[in-house]
């Protein structure tokens, strides 16, 4: 089969199976091949989120159990259907902590890992402004 690549040029290619008029088998089509596998990574990133969110799914049902009942086997999963959500233990909970305590520490924490941050972020640049080394413009 002869293709014009200019009015002056001509090149020889070898005809496809459109070309000959003939159709591809199914999964042989480039369009039905892309679909499987944007499926099939679709399928794979959606197990993968369910594999990540089930221990917040396992904490909040366990936060609407009685005391007795979070140690129970087996285990009832669905609130509202296996058992009586107690909504109560949130109130509980947030009666129980110490607050002027939790704040303290988050403030701490924050704090020092900020100024660890600062402090590392400044010792990198004086390093990358002040010597030589291969590779230093790249950053």
């Amino acid at each position: 089969m002869t293709v014009a690549i200019s009015p002056t040029e001509k090149k020889t290619v070898a005809p496809t199976a459109r070309s000959l008029g003939q159709e591809l088998p199914f999964f042989q089509r480039r369009n039905v091949r892309e679909g499987i596998w944007i499926g099939s990574l679709t399928a794979l990133v959606t197990l993968g989120s369910f594999l990540l969110l089930f221990p917040v799914y396992f904490m909040i049902v366990t936060s609407l159990k009685t005391q007795g009942a979070s140690f129970l086997l087996p285990m009832k999963w669905f609130p509202g259907i296996q058992y009586v959500p107690q909504w109560g233990n949130f109130g509980e909970a947030l009666r129980f902590m110490k607050w002027e305590t939790a704040y303290t520490n988050t403030m701490v924490v924050a704090i020092l890992s900020m100024a660890g941050d600062v402090v590392s972020a400044v010792l990198v640049a004086y390093g990358f402004a002040r010597f030589r080394a291969p590779g230093k413009n790249l950053l």
